[in-house]
Formats: structure tokens, sequence, C-alpha cells
């Protein structure tokens, strides 16, 4: 089957096709020698690409979509992803520091030795995909939704999962030390090496260790299943907050 590749983009609200430089095509293969830094790529379709080295750093990606893609060493730092679709997508040592990502949806896509530090994730939709060997340091991922995702070693340090979700899925040696964790709703099928701060107790929703959601009304902590000492514990760090 001849392999096609194409860039359906919209510039300035006109629709045109766009095809950049290829550098070489085996196999289905494809590299592009072509830098899209600071480029308006609004409602850009990706399909079928596998990607080296392409830059888009502080590009305009609002509502892009990847298809199909193999993507490796790409920089999509201070770029703007807002409304983004990632599906079948392989990401590997993708750079997405700074990086804003507000309502995107992924399904079905590896994230292995990504950088997504200081990326603003809130309203992030991920279902059915894996992350490993991933930093999500001082990211935003309030109201995020992950539902039957893998994730392994990933570091959440200092990061803020205020409202998320992340259940059905499989954690294992994830670092939230120093992470936001308010009503953060994480109910994995299996989890193993998970750590939190030691002053986690803002910390909402942990089924495994038994929280339930802070009652702000009555400026209680209602703790299920742990220690006196800890549920004390628990109420004078939200009291102090």
């Amino acid at each position: 089957m001849e392999f096609e590749t194409k860039i359906h983009a919209i510039l300035s609200k006109e629709l045109c096709f766009f095809i950049p430089p290829i550098t070489q095509i085996i196999d289905s293969y494809v590299t592009l020698d072509f830098d899209f830094a600071n480029m308006d790529l609004n409602h850009t379709y990706f399909f079928i690409y596998v990607f080296e080295h392409l830059n888009f750093n502080k590009a305009n990606l609002q509502h892009t979509q990847f298809f199909d893609c193999n993507l490796s060493k790409l920089i999509f730092s201070n770029a703007n992803l807002d409304y983004a679709q990632f599906e079948n997508c392989h990401f590997t040592k993708c750079k997405f520091a700074n990086t804003r990502l507000m309502n995107a949806k992924i399904k079905n896509c590896n994230f292995i030795d990504c950088d997504f530090s200081n990326a603003l994730c809130s309203s992030l939709e991920c279902k059915q995909s894996f992350w490993r060997r991933c930093s999500l340091i001082k990211s935003n991922f309030q109201h995020a939704i992950f539902l039957k995702t893998t994730f392994q070693i990933i570091n959440c340090s200092y990061s803020d999962w205020s409202y998320a979700i992340y259940t059905n899925g499989n954690a294992t040696n994830v670092n939230f030390k120093h992470a936001k964790v308010y009503y953060f709703n994480f109910k994995p099928d299996r989890q193993e090496n998970i750590e939190w701060s030691r002053n986690f107790l803002h910390l909402v929703l942990i089924s495994s260790i038994g929280f339930t959601a802070v009652d702000k009304r009555f400026g209680f902590v209602y703790a299920i299943g742990i220690s006196v000492f800890v549920a004390k514990r628990a109420l004078l760090f939200y009291q102090i907050l």
C-alpha cells in the first residue's frame, strides 16, 4: 500500500494544504526537516506520521489532531495545545515543558521519557494510555481525568492534582511528594510504591489509605481505617490551611 503523508492546515481561517519538505521516506517512515516554532497551526491534522526532531516551540496548536503517529524527540515546549486530540500515538523523549494542554483529549497513547514540567493540563482527559519515566513536576492537572491509564516511574512532585480523577489504572513508583491533592480521587486498580508528602493530609480521596472528602462546611477531615494520631494530624493540618 502506498504510504501517504498529508498535513491539512487551516491558517488564517483559510483552508490550504501544507506539505513541509520531506527529507526521507523509507517503508512508511518519515522524518521532516522543518521548524514549526511560533507558527499558527490551529486545527491542523496529522495522520500516520513518524516524526523526529520537530520543533513546535511556542506554536499555536489549538484543536490540533494527531492520529496513529510515532513522535520522537519533538519539542512542544511553550506551545498552545488546548483542545488538542491525540489517539493511537507513541511519544518518546518529547518535551511538553510549559505547554498548555487544557481540555486536551488523549486516548490509547504511550508517553515514554517525556517532560511535562510546568505544563498547564487542567481538564485534560486521558483514557487507556501508558506513561513511563515521565516528569510532571510543577504541572497543573486540576480537574484532569485519567481512566484505565498506567503510570510507571512518574515524578508528580510539586504538581497540582486538585479535583482530578485517576481510576481503574495501574500506578507503580509514582511520586506525589509536595503535590496539591485537594479532592483528588485516586483509585487505581493496582498500586505500588506511591509516595506522598508527610503532611499530605489536605489530601482528599484516596481509597486505599481510607481518606474521604474534606468537609469545608464544618472544617473536619473524616478518616476511615487510620490511627487516631493520623486523624488528629489531618485535622490540625487542615485547620492551619
